[in-house]
C-alpha cells in the first residue's frame, strides 16, 4: 500500500464501508481516477488524530469525501464530461444536501483543501478545475499562454483587460448567489486582481491606460467586497475572503500611490486578524516610515520581538532620523541574526526559488519582497548597509 493509501490499523474496520461506498458510487458515475483519489482522501482523513471518521455513519462520510473531490474538480460545471448536478449528485448518494454541506466542509477545513488545491485534482480531469478556470481567464485577460513568462517592458503594451471579462464580473447579480457560489466568486475576483496587477507594476507608457486598468481593479474589488461580506452574512466563519479582498484593496492602493489608504487598509487587517499573512506588520511599518507617522510608537509593539527582520526595521528607522549610533546596533545585530537578507537587500545574493529554502533564505525572500522599496527610498540606506554589512 502506498503512504498515500496508508491506514492505521485501528481504523481499517471503520473506513472499510466507506470505501466500499465511494467504490460504487465511481464505478456507477464516476471513473477509476475519481475513485483513487476519493480513497486517498479518506486515507488522509484516518490518519489525522483524532479522525472525524471515528464518529458518523460510513454513508454520510462517503458522500462528504465524494462531494469534496467533485467540488475541487468541477463536476457540477456543464463543460465537465462527467457533469452532474448537486441535486442529481443528492438524489444518487441517498445523503441530504445540508448533512453534506456540513461534512465537507469540516473536511476542508481540517485538510485546509480549497478549489485552487492542486493535490486533490483528479488525473484527467485538470482541465476542469478552477486552476484551469483561472489560467483560461488569464489569457483571455492578459492575451498570453503564460503569466509567469518574463517579458520585455515594451511587450506589456500590448496587455489589456479584456473588457468582456470585465463586464461579466461587474455584473453579476452577487444577491442570487449561494454561499459556495459567493466564495468561488470572490476568489476569482481576487485571483483576476492578481493577474491584473502583474500588468499594473509594470506600468504603462500610456498614463491613461495605466489609470484605466487601475479603476477597473477598484470596481472589482468593491464588487468582490459586496459579495464578500454577503458571504460573512450567511457564514460567520467565512472571514478570509473578506480579508483577501481587503488585502487586496491595500495592495492596488499601493500602486496607486494612495498610501494613506493603503495603511489603514493593512491595519485592520491586523487589528481583526493580526496573523494573517506573513510580513504584514512590515508593510504597516514601512508605510509609516515613509509617511513619518508615529514610527517609534508602532516599533515599540514589537520590543520583545527578536526576528532578524525587526532589528533591521530598527536599524533603518534610527538611520533616518539620523541617529546612526543606535542604527549601526540594530543592524550588526540584525546581520549576526540572519546576513542572507542584508545580502538579499544589495541584491548580492541569487536564492534557488526551485529547491527548499533554509529558514534564514525564506526570512531574506519575504523581508526583500516586503521592504526593498523602504531601503530604496531612505536616501544612502543601501550604500550604509554595504558599508556597514
Amino acid at each position: 500500500m502506498s503512504s498515500k493509501h496508508s491506514v492505521p490499523k485501528v481504523m481499517i474496520k471503520k473506513i472499510e464501508p466507506i470505501i466500499k461506498e465511494i467504490e460504487v458510487f465511481c464505478d456507477e458515475n464516476l471513473n477509476d481516477n475519481f475513485k483513487e483519489k476519493a480513497i486517498e482522501l479518506t486515507s488522509k482523513l484516518s490518519r489525522k488524530r483524532p479522525s472525524p471518521l471515528n464518529t458518523g455513519r460510513s454513508k454520510t462520510w462517503s458522500a462528504a469525501i465524494l462531494d469534496t473531490i467533485m467540488k475541487v474538480n468541477f463536476v457540477h460545471d456543464k463543460s465537465n464530461p462527467l457533469h452532474m448536478t448537486k441535486k442529481e449528485f443528492i438524489q444518487k448518494i441517498g445523503v441530504s444536501q445540508g448533512t453534506i454541506n456540513k461534512k465537507s466542509k469540516e473536511i476542508m477545513d481540517l485538510l485546509d483543501i480549497s478549489i485552487l488545491s492542486q493535490e486533490w485534482f483528479v488525473e484527467g480531469n485538470e482541465m476542469h478545475t478552477m486552476g484551469s478556470f483561472l489560467e483560461d481567464l488569464s489569457k483571455s485577460i492578459l492575451g498570453i499562454d503564460d503569466i509567469s513568462l518574463l517579458l520585455e517592458d515594451d511587450e506589456y503594451e500590448e496587455l489589456v483587460v479584456d473588457e468582456e471579462i470585465f463586464q461579466i464580473i461587474k455584473s453579476e447579480n452577487i444577491d442570487e448567489l449561494n454561499e459556495e457560489e459567493l466564495e468561488n466568486f470572490v476568489g476569482l475576483c481576487t485571483n483576476t486582481i492578481c493577474i491584473m496587477m502583474d500588468i499594473i507594476r509594470v506600468g504603462f507608457d500610456d498614463e491613461d491606460r495605466y489609470y484605466e486598468s487601475l479603476g477597473k481593479g477598484q470596481a472589482i474589488l468593491i464588487k468582490a467586497n459586496d459579495a464578500a461580506l454577503k458571504l460573512y452574512e450567511k457564514n460567520k466563519s467565512k472571514l478570509k475572503p473578506y480579508f483577501d479582498v481587503h488585502y487586496m484593496m491595500a495592495e492596488m492602493s499601493m500602486e496607486g500611490n494612495d498610501f494613506e489608504s493603503a495603511l489603514e487598509q493593512y491595519e485592520h487587517i491586523r487589528k481583526q486578524c493580526p496573523n494573517y499573512v506573513q510580513g504584514l506588520e512590515n508593510k504597516i511599518f514601512n508605510l509609516r516610515l515613509y509617511m513619518g507617522d508615529d514610527v517609534e510608537a508602532y516599533l515599540k509593539h514589537f520590543d520583545k520581538e527578536n526576528g532578524a527582520q525587526w532589528y533591521y526595521n530598527r536599524a533603518l528607522y534610527y538611520y533616518s532620523i539620523d541617529n546612526e549610533l543606535m542604527a549601526t546596533k540594530y543592524l550588526r545585530e540584525a546581520i549576526r541574526k540572519n546576513s542572507i537578507i542584508a545580502e538579499a537587500l544589495l541584491e548580492n545574493v541569487d536564492i534557488n526559488m526551485n529547491v527548499e529554502l533554509s529558514e534564514e533564505e525564506r526570512e531574506a525572500v519575504n523581508y526583500y519582497i516586503s521592504s526593498k522599496w523602504i531601503w530604496m527610498e531612505i536616501q544612502d540606506a543601501l550604500e550604509w548597509i554595504f558599508y556597514k554589512r
